[in-house]
């Protein structure tokens, strides 16, 4: 793999990394909690200053400084890609392809009647079921190995098999509304339970 790939590549990873985070991570302190949410979710401690210089250090190309793998395995780990091989290897012309056509079965949520109960799933086996409350919002009724509770609600305007399900407006555990990506990796299935 070319220098220039491997930059590119660093960028989508940033860039995943910051999706699952939320935020852009800019200062010290986004760095600091980088770093223990990577610990909480992942169970790995990175340290804020090697985040600071995987993001902020554009030396990897000036001074042939080159991020650790063990770093890239983790970051790779938490942005929900398995580890650095697995984004960086045979698929990733994938990652660096941010345009295509899109296929796949679809539902957009101005079609799901009020009352209707969707089941969703996703890997590696986490299942959902929720209850449409009308104007695209939904309410978890059932949560199996994910982080969503039942009572969360939110707000999603499509699901398509296959591809990451975006949830706004998501109310979780009364927390202040939020953004949250399921299926991230390989995407989501739905099915209708009942009407």
């Amino acid at each position: 793999m070319e220098k220039n790939d491997k930059g590119e590549l660093y960028k989508v990873l940033r860039s995943l990394v910051e999706q699952r985070f939320g935020k852009k991570v800019l200062v010290s302190s986004d760095f600091a909690e980088l770093s223990a949410r990577i610990l909480a979710d992942v169970g790995i401690y990175l340290a804020p200053i090697t985040l600071r210089r995987f993001w902020t250090d554009k030396s990897c190309a000036c001074y042939n400084v080159v991020p650790r793998r063990s770093t890239l395995n983790v970051l790779s780990q938490y942005a929900g890609c398995g580890n650095w091989d697995s984004f960086a290897g045979t698929g990733n012309a994938a990652w660096l392809n941010s345009s295509d056509y899109i296929l796949k079965a679809d539902l957009p949520a101005t079609e799901v009647p009020q009352g209707t109960v969707l089941e969703l799933t996703w890997a590696p086996d986490r299942l959902v079921r929720v209850l449409s409350l009308g104007d695209c919002m939904f309410r978890v009724q059932e949560s199996r190995n994910s982080k969503l509770s039942v009572g969360d609600t939110f707000r999603t305007e499509l699901f398509m098999e296959g591809e990451p399900l975006l949830l706004t407006n998501l109310i979780h555990e009364g927390m202040s509304p939020m953004k949250y990506l399921c299926g991230r990796v390989d995407g989501i299935r739905y099915r209708i339970v009942e009407k």
